[in-house]
C-alpha cells in the first residue's frame, strides 16, 4: 500500500490548518480496471499460505458535489437541470406555472426525489450532442447541455477541436463551387466526420462512464461534510451574525446557549430542524436501519426550505437533502450481493 499525504498550504489563511489530504493506492497492481475485473489479479495470500484471486469493483464515488457532478458528467448546481441523481428541474417557465402556482409546484417537487438520473441516459445525451456537433454545430452544445443536464468537460476537449475544425471548412470553402448534387453543410458534415474518425480516439466521453457496474449518477452518496457543516451550517451562521448590529454581536457572544429571539420566527425554526437532524447525519455506526431511515421527519424539509437564508443557500442545494436515506443504497446493494456470492462460491 502506497501512502501519500500533503497539507492544505495553498489555503490563504496563514492559520494553521489541521487538515490533511491522504492518497492511498494498492501497489504492484495492474493499472486498468477492466482488465482486473475481466480476468481477476492472482496475489499471494500470507496468512493463509495460499494464492488468491482478487476481483476489484467500484462501490462508490466520495467528493464535494461539484467534483461528483464533473465525474457523472452532469452540468452541476448552478444548471437547470441541478440534481446530478435525478432529473428534478429548478425555475423554468417551460414546464412550471407563473406565480404562487408555480411556486407550489416547485416547492412539491423539491420535497421529494425526481425520476432518477442513469448513466444510460447520461451516455444517450452526449452521443445526440455528438451527432449535432458532427451536423455542423458544435457551438449548439452548450443550450443542449443546459436542457439536458448533461455536459461533460472530457468531451468538451473535443468537441473544441470539431468546432476549431468546422471554422478551419468553412474559411477553405470560402470562394470554391460546391459539386453537383451537394451543399456547403454536407461538405462540412463529411469533412468533421472524416476528421472524428481519422484523429480522435473511439471513445471521447468521459472514462468514468464505462466502468462496468458503476453509476456515477447513482453511486455518489450524499456528501454529509459539504453539504451540512461547510454548506447549511456555514450559511446559516454567515446569515444569523449578519443581521445582528455590532451591539447584537456582542450580545451574541453571551446568547449562544439561547439563540431564540436573535432570528425571524421562520429562520429560527429552520434552525431547529438542522439541530434535529445533523447528529443523525453524523453517526459512526447504525444499528437497526429501518428504524434509523424513518427518524428524520419530513417536516423538516419545508422547515429548511421555506426558513433558509436565500441570498446564501439556493434551492438546489437544499433538495439534495431527499437524497440523505436512499444515497448509495445501489452501491450498498451490489456489495452485500458480491458478498453473498463469495459465501456460496
Amino acid at each position: 500500500m502506497w501512502l501519500y499525504c500533503d497539507d492544505t498550504s495553498g489555503n490563504s489563511s496563514k492559520k494553521w490548518n489541521k487538515h490533511n489530504s491522504i492518497l492511498l493506492t494498492l501497489a504492484g497492481l495492474p493499472r486498468h480496471l477492466a482488465d482486473a475485473r475481466d480476468t481477476g489479479i492472482e496475489v499471494w495470500d500470507s496468512l493463509n499460505q495460499e494464492k488468491i484471486l482478487v476481483i476489484p469493483w467500484v462501490l462508490a464515488f466520495l467528493g464535494d458535489n461539484p467534483m461528483a457532478s464533473e465525474f457523472a458528467s452532469h452540468i452541476g448546481m448552478s444548471g437547470k437541470c441541478f440534481c446530478r441523481i435525478c432529473k428534478v428541474r429548478g425555475a423554468d417557465e417551460k414546464n412550471r406555472d407563473a406565480g404562487a402556482a408555480g411556486a407550489r409546484a416547485r416547492l412539491k417537487d423539491f420535497m421529494n426525489a425526481g425520476e432518477p438520473r442513469t448513466k444510460a441516459d447520461t451516455l444517450r445525451d452526449l452521443d445526440t450532442q455528438l451527432k449535432r456537433a458532427l451536423q455542423g454545430a458544435p457551438s449548439a452544445l452548450d443550450e443542449m447541455a443546459r436542457e439536458s443536464g448533461s455536459k461533460d468537460k472530457y468531451f468538451e476537449y473535443f468537441v473544441g477541436q470539431l468546432q476549431r475544425e468546422a471554422n478551419w471548412v468553412r474559411d477553405t470553402l470560402k470562394g470554391q463551387a460546391v459539386p453537383a448534387g451537394s451543399t456547403r453543410a454536407d461538405q462540412v458534415k463529411a469533412a468533421l466526420q472524416e476528421f472524428r474518425d481519422a484523429m480522435m480516439p473511439e471513445n471521447i466521453v468521459n472514462p468514468t462512464l464505462s466502468i462496468p457496474d458503476f453509476d456515477p449518477n447513482q453511486d455518489s452518496p450524499f456528501e454529509v461534510l459539504h453539504v451540512l457543516l461547510l454548506g447549511m451550517l456555514k450559511y446559516f451562521w454567515r446569515d444569523a451574525v449578519s443581521r445582528q448590529s455590532d451591539e447584537g454581536k456582542n450580545e451574541l457572544k453571551t446568547r449562544l446557549s439561547s439563540f431564540d429571539g436573535m432570528v425571524p420566527d421562520e429562520c429560527y425554526k429552520a434552525w431547529l430542524a438542522l439541530c434535529r437532524l445533523a447528529p443523525l447525519m453524523f453517526q459512526p455506526v447504525i444499528e437497526n436501519l429501518s428504524k434509523y431511515s424513518n427518524m428524520p421527519s419530513p417536516t423538516l424539509w419545508p422547515q429548511l426550505y421555506c426558513g433558509r437564508p436565500s441570498g446564501l443557500i439556493s434551492q438546489s442545494f437544499i433538495y439534495f437533502y431527499t437524497y440523505l436515506r436512499t444515497s448509495g443504497d445501489s452501491g450498498l446493494l451490489r456489495y452485500t450481493q458480491q458478498r453473498a456470492l463469495n459465501r456460496t462460491t
